[in-house]
């Protein structure tokens, strides 16, 4: 089986996206599996919470070695999303894949609305701030529950259309607990892994039932891909402007954004 270029390409560059800014090239999983590898819209969603689960492990891992996670941050928004991601797979299965792919539509569009506004602080407030991975002031109640609030959506959006959630991961952590910039990527990648995989556990009946397919050849070479991006964008994301590449990658999900309306308006309903 030959394996499209673009497809190759495109593996890349959800690696790549997701050690720059801990967001984002989980959003450009499902496109890339469905649009650049042909797979129909329910396998690829799967298939995405795999590869975004193991992609997202990689750069996690190397941003707890360089201690940039607060965990705090992680169980807070973490481990209602965990909860939640089986609940999206779920309630993924009801609706058709028209419908679902429209939702995603949505999502991308969100994505790149949150990206071109540039939530986040600039890099100099960012940097200015405490570096360390947790912080040791306590957290109001209101914070908190504003965290599990948001934390239970991100989770239930990444089962229903397997997407991480980072780009709403990461304003988050900046903006309500004030994590410095560094830190939010390392948590948000943290928390991208245990939703993803926790979305991905809720497909494993249908697979073994064999009531759904995956390709494990499109899957390995994605994921291996991925990988190889995630830790180039690691080191790389210290050397270039976070702005800058937010308002880049927004930009992009605009005509991706396009295509997937394109493609499904047709068949929703």
């Amino acid at each position: 089986m030959a394996l499209p270029l673009l497809g190759l390409a495109g593996a890349l560059g959800i690696g790549l996206s997701l050690g720059l800014l801990g967001s984002g090239g989980s959003i450009l999983t499902v496109p890339v599996l469905a649009y650049l590898f042909g797979q129909d819209e329910k396998q690829a969603i799967a298939g995405s919470l795999l590869v975004v689960a193991l992609v997202a492990l990689t750069g996690a891992i190397a941003q707890v070695r360089r201690q940039r996670v607060d965990w705090t941050a992680v169980g807070w928004f973490g481990l209602p999303g965990v909860a939640s991601a089986s609940l999206g797979t779920f309630a993924g299965t009801l609706v058709g894949d028209g419908t679902q792919m429209l939702v995603f539509a949505g999502t991308m569009l969100a994505a790149s609305v949150l990206l071109l506004r540039d939530a986040g602080p600039p890099a100099a407030a960012a940097s200015s701030a405490s570096p360390g991975p947790d912080s040791t002031a306590p957290r109001p109640p209101a914070t908190l529950a504003r965290l599990v609030a948001g934390g239970t959506a991100v989770g239930l959006l990444t089962g229903f259309v397997g997407v991480g959630g980072g780009f709403l991961i990461v304003p988050a952590l900046v903006l309500i607990l004030r994590v410095p910039i560094a830190s939010a990527v390392g948590t948000s990648l943290v928390i991208i892994t245990l939703n993803a995989a926790s979305g991905f556990a809720a497909n494993l009946p249908r697979v073994l039932a064999g009531t759904l397919t995956l390709d494990p050849l499109v899957l390995g070479v994605v994921t291996a891909l991925g990988m190889v991006g995630s830790l180039a964008g690691g080191r790389l994301g210290a050397r270039l402007a976070p702005r800058h590449l937010r308002r880049g990658f927004g930009l992009l999900l605009l005509p991706l954004a396009a295509v997937v309306l394109w493609n499904n308006l047709p068949r929703a309903g």
